[in-house]
């Protein structure tokens, strides 16, 4: 293992529309397995290494471990990115302190988040807390809930990045005030990101 490389340092997002399913598609590819702190082989325990520098390497991305996409998709007078972040895709550390509590609550029973709790959220409006404590869930909004879907949720050696598709994404663009993407592909389009992998 490399001291100097950890599996929340990510290398690359690859971004794929496919129009014949209004999927929209996400790759994070990471220098070793995504999640494994200490690249040790293993995201769900912890090294001696780590341990003697006073970390832990959770199970399932939980605690304080995250790894989250942020999108501005609408908003502006044309209907495209407005500079503020929408909605948030990934596995929260935690919520935003105008956050209603998650619904993946009642799965994990009052512990700590995990990938349980991975979904589609607002992001919040908290500007001091870092992305990862911005997840937003209001039960009265117009945008939530909406399908996405984890293809990756442990990753290993064979298969060390993560996967995520939101469905239905012209139905989250029209919720966001953004025109529908053309099924022939001649609708330009744009949008802003924010990606964030880390534990704090």
């Amino acid at each position: 293992a490399d001291p100097k490389i950890s599996g929340y340092d990510i290398e690359y997002i690859s971004m794929l529309y496919e129009r014949s399913t209004d999927e929209l598609h996400f790759g994070i590819a990471c220098y070793v397995i995504c999640g494994d702190a200490d690249d040790n082989g293993d995201p769900g325990t912890t090294s001696q290494e780590l341990v003697l520098l006073g970390g832990i390497d959770y199970d399932n991305f939980a605690q304080t471990e995250s790894f989250l996409i942020a999108l501005d998709l609408g908003g502006s007078p044309v209907g495209g990115p407005d500079g503020a972040l929408d909605v948030m895709i990934g596995y929260p550390a935690g919520e935003s302190f105008d956050s209603e509590p998650l619904p993946c609550s009642s799965l994990t029973g009052g512990e700590p988040l995990d990938t349980r709790c991975f979904d589609l959220y607002l992001y919040g409006s908290t500007r001091i807390a870092q992305p990862q404590f911005q997840f937003k869930w209001d039960s009265n909004s117009a945008v939530l809930p909406h399908p996405v879907v984890d293809r990756n949720p442990n990753p290993t050696s064979t298969a060390p990045h993560l996967e995520w598709t939101i469905r239905e994404f012209n139905t989250l663009r029209a919720k966001l005030g953004a025109p529908p993407i053309a099924a022939d592909g001649t609708t330009p389009w744009s949008v802003n990101l924010l990606a964030f992998a880390g534990s704090f």
